[in-house]
């Protein structure tokens, strides 16, 4: 049995550029590795996934765009499919900012590809991400359109964006190492919308488990003597039961203590209803403590974006 505190891992915050590379950092840092994954190397774990149909790693990348449009019918024609998790603001007359993680971009070129501004999005995607969408559109090839200009969207002009579409087009992702109950307290109680959860349920040779050290509780008498005994029973009940080519079929013995990893990657308007959440009274403590780093660390790398944001513990 190991025992680790709970702690943490802030990727820059960026204004949804460089996918991959973001996906990268995530993929090794759940790893805990160090070696760098090129593009070449994400793509095709990406594509690996899709093909099994798992496709939540895209999550972990955003992308923005900029659009022009000589109408505001291709756009109020997106915004009747009501397609879920894309960021849209109107910057001004015929002019748009739109943004979303990897995942509901594929998922927006599968099920409305019939529509101008997904035509215009797709031809523009096929340029440097066409291994994630070659399953969906094998014949596809983009045309050229009329009436609707769509670029990358550069950092200059996310910059120059009100405060209040900023904070929707920025996204943050932080790998949280935190016990499993921790986790789903956080998840649940804010309804995260795009994350990926990992359990400690396999370690090498199944020799041991790795848990939470509670924050605050004594490392020593008789508290901390009966929890040390509750985790180690629990383990070894689970090591007996459970065969090491099926790790997951007896995770149900084993305590909220576990050790899980956690990476929620979401834009900032998201993100301050976590930290809202993350440090109510009645949270847990591993949980609590890692929120309130993380928020400080963010102010204060970008305290433009969070300038207006004051937590109760802060007063």
């Amino acid at each position: 049995m190991k025992l680790i505190e709970p702690s943490y891992i802030i990727f820059k915050v960026h204004g949804a550029k460089d996918p991959l590379t973001n996906i990268g950092r995530c993929l090794q840092s759940l790893r805990g590795s160090t070696e760098d994954m090129d593009r070449k190397a994400v793509l095709s774990f990406l594509q690996e996934y899709i093909r099994e149909e798992e496709e939540q790693y895209l999550e972990l990348g955003n992308l923005a765009f900029s659009i022009w449009l000589d109408s505001e019918s291709p756009m109020l024609k997106l915004f009747e499919r009501q397609a879920g998790g894309l960021n849209v603001d109107r910057i001004e007359k015929k002019r748009y900012i739109l943004s979303g993680n990897l995942r509901t971009l594929r998922d927006l070129c599968r099920a409305h590809r019939d529509l101008k501004i997904v035509k215009a999005l797709l031809g523009l995607l096929l340029k440097d991400y066409e291994p994630l969408l070659a399953d969906i559109i094998s014949k596809y090839r983009p045309l050229p359109l009329e009436g609707v200009i769509v670029h990358y969207a550069s950092d200059q002009e996310l910059e120059e964006l009100p405060l209040a579409f900023r904070i929707k087009h920025h996204y943050l992702a932080v790998h949280l190492k935190a016990s499993l109950g921790a986790i789903h307290e956080l998840i649940t109680g804010c309804r995260v919308s795009s994350y990926i959860l990992q359990k400690q349920i396999k370690t090498d040779g199944m020799q041991g488990l790795c848990f939470i050290r509670p924050p605050g509780y004594p490392s020593e008498g008789i508290r901390h003597e009966m929890w040390m005994q509750a985790v180690s029973a629990a383990e070894k009940a689970f090591l007996a039961l459970t065969d090491p080519q099926n790790a997951s079929e007896n995770q149900g013995v084993l305590p909220l203590a576990l050790k899980a990893d956690l990476i929620i990657n979401t834009n900032l308007l998201e993100w301050i209803q976590i930290f809202k959440f993350g440090i109510k009274k009645g949270i847990s403590p591993d949980m609590r403590g890692l929120i309130l780093s993380v928020f400080k660390e963010v102010k204060q790398a970008s305290p433009d974006l969070l300038e207006n944001i004051r937590l109760p513990v802060e007063a």
